[in-house]
């Protein structure tokens, strides 16, 4: 592989690795800087007790040791005296024999060792210099070399010659054509040229063969493909869960996306931004929502008996080392239990960084192919036909609707929510979680058969009706309200108990009859994938399989495809003549049977309800509200507070009763049968103000003990967020932080990526990390030439038609 094809054809890989090998030796036997050799020092011994209070780190300011040690402490003499280590009291505490004075004190139980001791003597000999690390400044373009040779063709020529010049090297001899083609393809596409190919290339003499060569590469698909792999590898990409069962995903849509994203030469700080926060684009695309896949390939638990707030905190921590990394180069995950011994990084910072990416549903998208979308897209304007066309034929039908709303009062005025004491899964292997709402969520292990229980109280005693809704939620699959693979659910049975409140008398079943529901699919059997072979007899159907005592029976409740992540609500009445309710207060056992699910063990296959409520009621005759969820909101308002959505759903729910609009409603039916099946992608979707989270300081990042709430923040040291930045669209802050122009890292990590991927060994030797530890670039002139280049192409030296972030003007350029 060569540096620039038209000027490499003369240096070999060896000879360019040996500069780099002889420039880096000359860099031993630097006086110490501060940053790369006194602060590790500060960090092991002193950070603890004199690097920061705790207003400072709540304030998210920093409190420099070595300011601090210049101004000087209680004893009113400076710490350091720059140039004069005997007279820096620093020097003569950390070498003192004096129990009482050496620091750090003996309960320490470690002391300096005699190279820190002689690396601090020399650096304030060197007079106690504070040097901002080189990667901690933004890129500024550099002044091109000028040399005597002349093949160079580019400003990057003349970098490597001069560089060449310096270390008294002299090119190598110039490769063949049919070498140089074959190079050429493998860097590009990762595939040798075909016959075909080389031919037409030896027979072309024209000056631009070349170049030619290199567009046609770069057109081909297989480039995405090529350099996909990099970036595959820096997101943790897998097509499995992890951890110890390892199931399967369908993570390749994001897969595509980058391939597809590279093939088009979508920009570098565009790529970032939809993948960090395409979702909160205005008017985002599907692919734009697909690319939030990059920051959900981290592993995914789903063990028995895990709690999933544990391992979506573990999933988070993964995010913000794979920004680090992948993004920033820099190691965050070294300030996740405590402030970065080596980075300027503290441990608030890291959190305020976290905050950012904890705001969010860990959901699971729809991906339709390009056919599929045509379908939609015809779907949906079939129905926006057929309800103009109603509504043209019908001009009176405003009235006739809102007559019809104001007519449809729900059966029940009032529910009081049973406020859970106790929520469980019979055999302990989830940990269902009561919401602030009131209603139960279960995440983690997806079970499939068994029992759910929820343990309450109230103090009334003519309860007449027991209402179970099913709601949806972003982390379930398609915003559920189910956990099956379609976010479907059926529930087999409900049993509600009760006895005396403190009671230890065994529980009374409480009679349940007059079930009533929102919906409720037709009775048919079981389908696939939930049966259990061909002699599988269990069915589905009306709500009053509920309390039927039948556990093969169960309420169906899948509205179809397009429709079925909405609300759902079932209704049943109290039986009167057994209701056991106690003046002093009653204990109530509510027990939800699942019966339902496949026969897969890992819960691929389970049809278990991802979030109810469950809520009573003391008024008579308490029936299923008739409409839906979204329809009753809508109802409930004035036509000028309604949304499009709102609006919509009342229209819907009106046009279905009404006898003489038969045809168009089996017209739409048929249209929604059409509605096609889809396949899926782990991505991040934002949650709504109701559900946002706050984020708190973790102590030695245990997820079990929260410390101090902190809000959205980068760190000091790095560029500031601008101006005009907000508190809403918190990936898309951080997103669009993480490609500003100031940004003094993120240009050069990925110019030292690709670097890396034709050379073997990039200019900085660790492409994930440019902090204070790393190794200095090989040659930083040219690190940050391209990395300038790459984000203002030519700006300087004349006029260009590649784009600013353009990762296929990096390769040409390479």
């Amino acid at each position: 592989m060569f540096l620039n094809y038209h000027f490499f054809r003369t240096a070999t890989l060896s000879m360019w690795i040996g500069c780099v090998i002889a420039f880096g030796s000359s860099l031993s036997g630097a006086e110490p800087t501060y940053n790369r050799d006194i602060r590790p020092i500060l960090s092991e011994h002193c950070f603890a007790c004199h690097g920061q209070d705790e207003k400072a780190r709540k304030s998210g300011l920093r409190l420099d040791l070595r300011e601090s040690a210049l101004a000087g402490g209680k004893s009113g003499h400076p710490a350091l005296q720059p140039a004069t280590p005997d007279s820096s009291e620093l020097l003569r505490r950390v070498t003192s024999p004096d129990p009482e004075v050496v620091m750090p004190p003996p309960d320490a139980k470690k002391s300096l060792t005699a190279t820190e001791l002689a690396t601090l003597r020399a650096w304030i000999i060197a007079g106690a210099k504070y040097d901002p690390h080189w990667s901690f400044l933004p890129p500024v373009r550099p002044v091109v070399p000028s040399t005597s040779f002349a093949n160079d063709r580019s400003p990057l020529d003349a970098f490597v010659r001069a560089r060449l010049d310096q270390e008294h090297l002299t090119p190598g001899t110039e490769t063949d054509r049919a070498s140089l083609l074959r190079r050429l393809s493998l860097d590009l596409t990762g595939l040798p040229p075909s016959p075909n190919d080389l031919d037409a290339f030896l027979r072309d003499t024209a000056p631009d063969a070349y170049a030619r060569q290199v567009e046609r590469l770069l057109a081909s698909p297989h480039y995405g493909e090529r350099w996909a792999q990099w970036w595959l590898d820096a997101a943790r990409y897998s097509d499995s869960d992890g951890y110890e069962k390892d199931l399967p995903r369908q993570q390749w849509p994001w897969r595509d996306w980058v391939i597809q994203a590279l093939n088009r030469d979508l920009p570098y700080d565009q790529f970032i931004i939809e993948q960090v926060a395409g979702d909160l684009l205005p008017n985002a695309t599907q692919d734009q929502r697909i690319a939030t896949g990059f920051l959900r390939n981290s592993m995914v638990n789903e063990e028995g008996a895990i709690i999933a707030e544990q391992f979506r905190i573990e999933g988070l921590i993964d995010r913000m080392d794979c920004l680090g990394k992948a993004v920033l180069g820099l190691t965050l995950q070294c300030a996740q239990c405590h402030t970065h011994k080596f980075d300027p990084l503290t441990h608030d910072e890291y959190y305020r960084l976290f905050a950012f990416l904890n705001n969010d549903f860990e959901s699971i998208g729809r991906v339709y192919s390009p056919s599929q979308l045509k379908t939609l897209d015809r779907i949906r304007q079939g129905i926006a036909d057929e309800e103009a066309h109603l509504k043209s034929t019908h001009p009176d039908w405003a009235q006739h609707l809102a007559d019809w709303a104001s007519q449809q009062s729900p059966s029940v005025k009032h529910w009081e929510p049973i406020e859970a004491t106790e929520q469980i899964w019979e055999g302990g292997l989830t940990h269902p979680e009561k919401l602030p709402d009131a209603s139960i969520l279960t995440l983690g292990f997806r079970p499939s058969n068994g029992d759910l229980r929820v343990f309450g109280h109230t103090t009334r005693t003519n309860l007449t009706g027991l209402r179970l809704e099913a709601l949806t939620h972003g982390d379930l699959p398609f915003g559920g309200p189910g956990r099956s693979s379609h976010g479907t659910f059926t529930v087999s049975e409900l049993v509600l108990e009760a006895r005396p409140a403190g009671s230890t008398n065994s529980w009374t079943v409480v009679g349940l009859t007059n079930a009533t529901a929102d919906f409720s699919e037709p009775d048919h059997e079981l389908s696939d994938p939930w049966r259990n072979g061909a002699e599988d007899k269990r069915r589905l159907g009306p709500v009053s399989y509920l309390i039927d005592g039948q556990g093969d029976t169960g309420w169906g409740t899948d509205r179809g495809t397009g429709r079925r992540h909405t609300d759902y609500e079932a209704v049943v009445q109290i039986a009167a003549t057994n209701a056991p309710f106690n003046h002093t207060g009653t204990d109530l056992r509510v027990t939800l049977q699942f019966r339902h699910s496949g026969p897969d063990g890992h819960g691929r296959q389970n049809n278990f309800l991802g979030r109810f409520r469950l809520s009573l009621t003391d008024e008579p005759a308490p029936k299923a509200d008739p409409l839906p969820r979204i329809a009753r909101v809508a109802q409930s308002k004035l036509d000028l507070k309604r949304t499009a959505a709102e609006q919509a759903a009342l229209f819907t729910a009106w046009r279905s009763t009404v006898p003489e609009f038969k045809e168009t409603n089996d017209r739409i039916e048929a249209l929604w049968r059409e509605y096609p099946e889809s396949e899926t992608v782990l991505n991040l979707a934002q949650r709504p103000a109701e559900w946002a989270r706050e984020t708190a300081l973790l102590e030695r990042g245990n997820w079990q003990k929260p410390g101090y709430k902190v809000t959205p923040g980068t760190p000091a040291f790095l560029h500031p967020l601008p101006a005009s930045a907000g508190s809403n669209d918190r990936r898309l802050t951080l997103a669009r932080w993480l490609v500003d122009r100031r940004s003094p890292t993120t240009a050069r990590v990925i110019v030292n990526r690709v670097w890396q991927a034709y050379f073997g060994l990039g200019l900085v030797e660790t492409p994930e990390d440019f902090g204070v530890r790393a190794p200095l670039p090989t040659y930083p002139e040219l690190l940050d030439w391209l990395a300038v280049e790459f984000m203002e192409p030519n700006r300087v030296e004349g006029s260009t038609t590649a784009k600013p972030w353009s990762l296929k003007h990096l390769h040409r350029l390479i």
